[in-house]
């Protein structure tokens, strides 16, 4: 059978998963504290054996995620993919030279963290703060050349 793209690949890689616990101060069920339900990391690579190289390219994402303290709640969510584009090459013998950019689109991440008096379990909300994060921690944009090989 003739491939579709040849010399290509696609690799999917993801995570589906339903948690459920009883909060300990709120005694109401809940998501672990800092786990996410899901997420995703397609990827495309394609040999140019012609040239000595490669190109390619992936998109990851990520569902929300909750963070459950004894004072405070926070939340994370990045509604858009991380898109990462590349080139490599092995035309030095020996030697692969791979450039890549990151996170392309710059994806925001808001972080919500409410403080409640008491401890959550009260209900009674102290204040709120919000950060909206280009990227986030896990997601920062970044421009790499990578040189690897023997010299």
């Amino acid at each position: 059978m003739t491939p579709l793209i040849p010399n290509a690949e696609v690799r999917f890689t993801g995570m589906y998963q339903e948690t459920d616990v009883t909060d300990p101060l709120t005694g109401e069920s809940r998501r672990f504290s800092t786990e996410r339900e899901w997420t995703y990391n397609v990827s495309y690579r394609q040999e140019l054996p012609d040239w000595k190289s490669a190109w390619g390219g992936s998109a990851k994402g990520m569902s929300d995620k909750f963070e459950y303290k004894y004072l405070e709640e926070i939340s994370f969510d990045r509604p858009g993919s991380s898109i990462e584009v590349f080139l490599e090459t092995t035309q030095i013998p020996g030697v692969t030279v791979r450039a890549s950019v990151t996170n392309i689109f710059h994806v925001e991440e808001t972080r919500i963290r409410s403080f409640f008096v008491g401890n959550r379990a009260s209900d009674v909300l102290l204040r709120t703060e919000e950060r909206k994060q280009k990227g986030g921690p896990e997601g920062t944009q970044w421009v790499a050349v990578r040189v690897s090989g023997t010299f």
